[in-house]
Formats: C-alpha cells, structure tokens, sequence
C-alpha cells in the first residue's frame, strides 16, 4: 500500500468526518507552520497553528504502522485536527519540509525537547 492510501485509511479509520474537515481547513488554511522529518526514526515533527500553536508527531509512514500524538487538549477521538492536517500535508506535498518561520518560535518548548519528550513517552509505552 502507498503512502497517500495508509494515510488516506488512517485518517479515515481515526477521526470522525467533522474532525477530519476541521484538519482539511486548517491544511489549507496554512495553518502548518514548521513540519521536519527525523529519517532515522521515521517521524515528523510539526507546529500547527489553532487556538495556540500546537506540537505535533507523526510516526511510522514509511514503514506503514502510523503513531500520531499532539500537545491540543483534544479529547473526543484518537487523532484531532492538527494531526489531520500534518497527515494532509505529508500526503500531498511527500512529506516535503516546511519551514516558514524559526523553528522555535516563541514557545517555551523548543523541537528538541518535544522529540525528547515523545520520545521518552513512547520507550515508556505512555503513548
């Protein structure tokens, strides 16, 4: 199966119709302000712009077991908007990396310590 179908199934499968509209708009919105790619564990990492500017992960395209987390408070499903949105985006543009502005921004939790943590999470099996 190709990358565009796994995740055309995992976002299908995972999100409800709604949440997988919201994640169309912001897409195309151009809601993804920085997305970069760790070729060594096959993972994006992402900032999307809500209510607040989001974390995101994306795990396991190329090896066709998709993992998915996001720092939104999103609470009604497995997968929420912004991960919707970064799917979309490694889906249409083969996971080209974007980075419009300096990658750090103005948050308090640099990429760095973001790759850390999920990492951590996941050795933990938390997520």
């Amino acid at each position: 199966m190709g990358k565009k179908e796994l995740i055309r199934k995992f976002i299908s499968f995972y999100t409800s119709s709604r949440v997988e509209q919201r994640g169309r708009r912001l897409y195309k919105s151009g809601a993804i302000k920085s997305i970069e790619y760790d070729k060594k564990t096959d993972t994006y990492y992402a900032q999307v712009e809500g209510s607040k500017l989001y974390k995101t992960r994306v795990r396991g395209v190329l090896k066709g077991d998709i993992t998915t987390s996001c720092t939104c408070p999103f609470d009604w499903g497995l997968v929420c908007k912004h991960t919707v949105a970064v799917l979309l985006h490694i889906q249409n543009n083969k996971g080209e990396i974007l980075k419009k502005n300096n990658r750090e921004f103005d948050d308090p939790i640099k990429m760095a310590d973001f790759k850390n943590i999920t990492e951590s999470l996941i050795l933990k099996k938390v997520i």
